[in-house]
């Protein structure tokens, strides 16, 4: 796997200005002319002539007026510099790498789960449920509401006689997140995600995936006496018959599939894919693996509304698309052009000079012909030996569209691109998005809709409207070069900036929140 995908985490950098308190003796806080100012460090006040003293005196008016003034001026403090608790906000103890964001249909609170990244033998994953804060305008007191014990769903308490459901009386401005468990991991987490039947209604349990040196499913189960959630790993899933999984092939990501919530599909960094079926609990087994690419996957993805049909990247820099139900052969979408090289040897070269001076025509192990020039089995040689071919740019991370089964976004390694490719016209990107000024760590498609949200190191999140793709007919593509790239259509809606380097970002279920990863801090920020 690409070491450098993995951005290490650096220490919080401080928010706070270092100001100094205010003072009517710094020279750029005078009311006073400079004629009449003093400073407190000085041995003596200076010297005033008594014309000018007489001149001040004669000034009464002009003098309490001054006087007034620097009275109704706030008196700027160190206290007033220091940073204000942010709304919407967890920070933890460590570094944080990975989110995602869910609930269950139906109720109000939001589930969280994060892992962090350390170089520590031990990391953590942590689940947080945030409970959401209403604006309720002036009528507060007849819109209170409570959360009931065991099932956390938001009731009246009885104040409330407006007959409306939960949550029609007002709106969610914010959430309070609480952390309500954690367990420690051997590896970092390269990817987490919740079970989508959560969000569709299809599940009343909270449930878990993640990856690292293998796949592990957890379940989150609350304890009816003490009310305390407790993270319950159920199953650890590995296609390899070492069990030291110290040995094994780190998994790079996965995907779970939507349509049917027993099937995932997983990449590693044994350029290999595998699809799971969880429908058999503790015996669940990988059901197919697969060779997908010539070196290391990087990322996995169903197509929005498939089971059969999944995309990947990785380190070769292609994407492919596979079908399950004919494995036989894949498609590649996208793959870069190698940039071609050549450096000739001059050894080679001042030996051809040589002999075309003295005259000699050697057709066997010569290098000049008959007709005095060079041979062409010797060319072809020479030109064998000296092409090289510039090492293609690693894809890291694709993220399939919920609004258009067409359309992937992809970025490259070290790189502020994001791709935006169709399935229809395969080889060439439908549009390329460069508005971020350092290396994007993170891509997600609106649930719902066709917007494209992405994180990165330049402490940016950043949100795109591409329905102008939906206008695309493949016309421009033309020579094996595209025309849409970063114009002004593309520019990005709205625009989040964090103090850190973003490491991921994620949506929750209905798409009006979006959740951001950075530092040692989980962000909500309402679109």
């Amino acid at each position: 796997m690409d070491a450098n995908y993995w951005q290490a985490q650096r220490s919080k950098r401080s928010s706070v200005s270092a100001g100094t308190p205010y003072s009517p003796y710094s020279s750029n806080n005078n009311l006073y002319n400079d004629q009449y100012s003093y400073s407190p460090s000085s041995a003596q006040f200076p010297h005033q002539p008594q014309q000018q003293q007489s001149q001040y005196q004669q000034q009464p008016a002009a003098a309490a007026a001054a006087q007034l003034q620097y009275q109704q001026q706030p008196q700027t403090t160190y206290e007033q510099h220091q940073e204000q608790p942010r709304s919407t906000y967890y920070e933890g103890h460590y570094p944080l790498c990975n989110t995602d964001w869910s609930n269950m249909k139906g109720l109000e609170v939001q589930s969280i789960a994060l892992s962090t990244y350390r170089d520590d033998p031990i990391n953590k994953l942590q689940i947080l449920h945030g409970f959401p804060n209403y604006n309720r305008g002036s009528n507060d007191s007849q819109n209170e509401r409570t959360f009931k014990n065991g099932d956390n769903r938001l009731i009246n308490d009885g104040n409330n006689d407006s007959g409306l459901g939960i949550g029609m009386t007002s709106e969610v401005d914010g959430f309070q997140f609480y952390k309500v468990s954690e367990a420690s991991v051997n590896y970092p987490i390269t990817h987490l995600q919740w079970d989508p039947s959560m969000a569709a209604g299809r599940s009343n349990l909270e449930r878990l995936a993640t990856s690292s040196d293998c796949l592990r499913i957890y379940d989150i189960e609350t304890d009816q006496t003490t009310e305390e959630s407790k993270l319950i790993e159920k199953l650890t899933l590995t296609n390899s018959k070492n069990k030291n999984f110290n040995q094994l092939p780190p998994l790079t990501s996965f995907d779970w599939n939507t349509m049917d919530p027993n099937l995932i599909i997983t990449g590693s960094i044994d350029t290999t894919c595998t699809l799971w079926d969880l429908s058999k609990g503790s015996a669940s087994m990988a059901k197919t693996q697969l060779i997908a690419h010539d070196s290391e996957v990087f990322d996995v993805s169903f197509l929005h509304g498939t089971k059969h049909i999944f995309t990947s990247c990785g380190n070769d820099g292609s994407i492919r698309v596979f079908d399950l139900r004919s494995l036989e052969h894949s498609t590649i979408i996208y793959e870069p052009q190698l940039t071609q090289m050549h450096s000739y040897n001059s050894t080679n070269n001042n030996n051809n000079n040589n002999n075309s001076n003295n005259g000699n025509n050697n057709n066997g192990n010569g290098n000049i012909d008959g007709n005095g020039g060079i041979n062409g089995n010797d060319l072809a040689h020479q030109r064998a030996s000296v092409q090289t071919y510039t090492r293609p740019t690693p894809l890291l991370r694709l993220e399939t569209s919920n609004y258009n089964v067409n359309h992937i976004a992809t970025i490259e390694a070290h790189s502020n691109r994001i791709l935006i490719l169709d399935l229809r016209f395969p080889g060439v990107p439908l549009k390329i998005l460069e508005n971020h000024s350092g290396p994007v760590n993170s891509i997600k498609w609106h649930p719902t809709k066709n917007y494209l949200l992405s994180g990165g190191d330049d402490c940016q999140a950043l949100l795109y409207d591409l329905n102008s793709l939906e206008d695309a007919d493949g016309s421009h593509i033309q020579g094996g070069e595209h025309v849409i790239s970063s114009d002004t259509g593309s520019l990005p809606i709205s625009n989040f900036c964090d103090e850190l380097e973003i490491n991921d970002v994620t949506w929750n279920p209905d798409g009006d929140w979006i959740g951001i990863v950075s530092g040692k801090g989980f962000q909500g920020v309402k679109v």
